[in-house]
């Protein structure tokens, strides 16, 4: 249970378009596949989104750095023989689109995988640096992050007793600013 998410592999920067066409499985719209065996993999609506602006007081549209949306995700999971535990490989996607306060051409930002199941223990929520850098004159950016939970699975539960949770790290402004917006 102490290593419960690890890293696994390098992320790729991709097309922002061309995710969206080969990222296949899992998706927010559908968190598993009908008799997909992976626990309900779900991206929390008010973390699904991120609005960085460039420090200061200002928080119109020339003061955006880049926004941030969790694209889609894509799940893969392996059960040990006795099921005593479960491997859940995930491809997770962001796109990221530069505002026109951005100077550096970066996008920095965090985001977190959480298995509410094992709260409040460490285990429960791990979170990950990102950063992404506009090539050229490119104002959006794609990035799918790899990411492999081991999640120990304790004898009479089901797969929806580990719902796992996706989503950016949002600060407290970031949070608010979600919540206040109207989502489509």
């Amino acid at each position: 249970m102490t290593k419960m998410i690890r890293k696994f592999g390098v992320s790729r920067v991709a097309l922002a378009v061309g995710l969206a066409l080969f990222v296949a499985g899992c998706s927010i719209f559908s968190p598993n596949k009908p008799g997909a065996p992976c626990p309900p993999i779900l991206v929390l609506k008010d973390a699904a989104t991120l609005t960085r602006f460039v420090p200061g007081p200002g928080r119109d549209i020339t003061d955006v750095s880049f926004t941030g949306r969790l694209s889609d995700f894509r799940a893969e999971c392996k059960f040990k023989k006795d099921l005593s535990q479960v491997e859940i490989k995930m491809n997770v996607v962001f796109v990221l689109t530069r505002g026109a306060g951005n100077k550096d051409r970066k996008a920095a930002f965090k985001y977190f995988v959480a298995v509410p199941h094992f709260h409040p223990l460490p285990q429960g929520k791990q979170i990950f640096a990102k950063t992404g850098e506009f090539q050229g004159n490119r104002t959006q950016l794609g990035l799918i992050e790899d990411v492999t939970l081991v999640i120990p699975l304790a004898r009479g539960t089901k797969r929806e007793d580990y719902k796992i949770f996706l989503g950016f790290q949002l600060s407290r402004e970031e949070a608010e600013l979600n919540r206040t917006r109207k989502q489509f």
